[in-house]
């Protein structure tokens, strides 16, 4: 792995890293270049993420860099530590959006995301723009806010209203599109299967959906047999 600069920061992680994981690690984030990842167990990231938003986190983002993966997710990891009135932390959110650049960074980010938990209105208001975003990690970033946070009844028909209008070129976008339509159609299967039925999504996007819902154990073996007849 290529050296980077001794910051206090840099010593920290480069303690924490295991060779084993970071192996692990690269084989599932393609394209993000090796000597970037550094080796940190989630876990890890996430207490130390804790200790800095409770000492100094200003310090922090004023010195982190976005050289390497685990200062990027660490990045993420903090401002959802923050605890800040809901304007100053939105702000926080916004600024970090578009240094999301994988799929993990993205999902970690958004599962740590209990703003929306307190302020579910604005927040819904707030990802919905990112849900049709035409940069692939900003549109799954909306789309696994909505899985993350908004699986649930009084959500169903208006997230089954901004699925519909999804449409991406992206793999990442709509691999997250698909994981979010068979998360509503564990809980709400005859809607979300009525939608499926009709949706104007792409067949790979489609399929992938109906492929995750036939996977689930939560899908019974009629829904199972109706499913497999959509595939296209």
């Amino acid at each position: 792995m290529t050296e980077h600069a001794e910051t206090p920061l840099i010593l920290q992680l480069n303690s924490l890293a295991d060779e084993a994981y970071r192996q692990f690690s690269l084989r599932l984030l393609p394209g993000v270049p090796p000597e970037t990842v550094i080796g940190v167990r989630l876990p890890q990231l996430r207490k130390l993420a804790k200790g800095i938003a409770q000492e100094d986190p200003e310090l922090f983002f004023q010195t982190v860099t976005d050289e390497t993966f685990e200062e990027r997710l660490l990045q993420g990891l903090v401002i959802s530590s923050l605890k800040l009135p809901y304007d100053q932390l939105i702000d926080r959110v916004r600024q970090f959006i578009p240094k999301i650049d994988t799929w993990s960074i993205c999902d970690s980010f958004c599962s740590g995301l209990t703003i929306a938990k307190k302020y579910p209105r604005e927040t819904w208001e707030f990802i919905l723009p990112y849900v049709h975003h035409e940069a692939e990690y900003s549109a799954r970033f909306g789309l696994v806010m909505m899985l993350a946070h908004y699986v649930q009844p009084e959500w169903l028909d208006a997230a089954l209203e901004q699925l519909a209008r999804f449409h991406s070129p992206h793999y990442y976008a709509n691999m997250a599109a698909a994981w979010t339509a068979a998360a509503y159609f564990s809980k709400f299967p005859q809607q979300t299967f009525d939608f499926l039925e009709d949706c104007g999504w792409d067949d790979w996007t489609r399929n992938k959906a109906l492929q995750k819902i036939l996977e689930s154990r939560t899908t019974s073996d009629e829904y199972k047999a109706a499913v497999r007849a959509l595939k296209r």
